[in-house]
């Protein structure tokens, strides 16, 4: 259960019906309200602080839905992410998003048990970068000239904006313990 109680649209101030608003509204629309008329996932938490909270949902959105990133890429990126930081929603919602965008179960099982999955071409650049950065906290001259070709500056820009975004919406989940729908398994042991 989030340490956040979830708020109801009926009792939200101003401030809270605009960032709702520009949420349901958006690309993710229907899909993060339950039948309550509530947010699910990180984007209740995002009304607390509403001004943070829109910014934060733009951005997301410009991430998701307006980046250079084909959605594979953009996918495993995204579960790499989630498992290094064990988010449990993130990781559960996006693995499904990635097996549509065509990563394989393979590869996400791998990354959800910590092991390097068997990737080729594109993918395996995406994923190193992403691994790297999160374990060293640096990106190698090799795996930055790959990811360069592979996407240019502005893909490169992308893909490093994805892993702090993702990575924040990741903290923001742990931290108020937002979980998965208790009709569903969680990707990761708890703690």
């Amino acid at each position: 259960m989030s340490r956040l109680p979830p708020l109801n649209p009926s009792q939200l101030t101003p401030e809270q019906e605009k960032t709702y608003q520009s949420l349901t509204a958006g690309p993710r629309g229907k899909n993060i309200v339950d039948e309550k008329g509530t947010l699910t996932g990180p984007f209740n938490a995002m009304l607390y602080s509403p001004q943070i909270g829109n910014t934060l949902q733009e951005l997301g959105a410009q991430l998701r839905f307006h980046s250079e990133l084909p959605p594979n890429l953009l996918e495993l990126a995204i579960i790499t992410i989630g498992a290094h930081w064990k988010a449990q929603f993130e990781f559960w919602i996006h693995s499904k998003l990635a097996k549509e965008a065509g990563i394989t179960e393979d590869v996400i099982n791998a990354i959800k048990s910590f092991q390097t999955p068997n990737l080729k071409n594109e993918e395996k650049i995406i994923y190193d970068f992403c691994q790297e950065m999160l374990d060293r906290k640096r990106i190698s001259t090799n795996n930055y000239e790959k990811a360069l070709e592979l996407l240019g500056e502005k893909g490169v820009l992308e893909l490093v904006a994805l892993l702090g975004y993702y990575s924040t919406i990741s903290i923001l989940l742990n931290t108020f313990d937002i979980s998965i729908p208790s009709t569903e398994k969680a990707p990761f042991d708890e703690p």
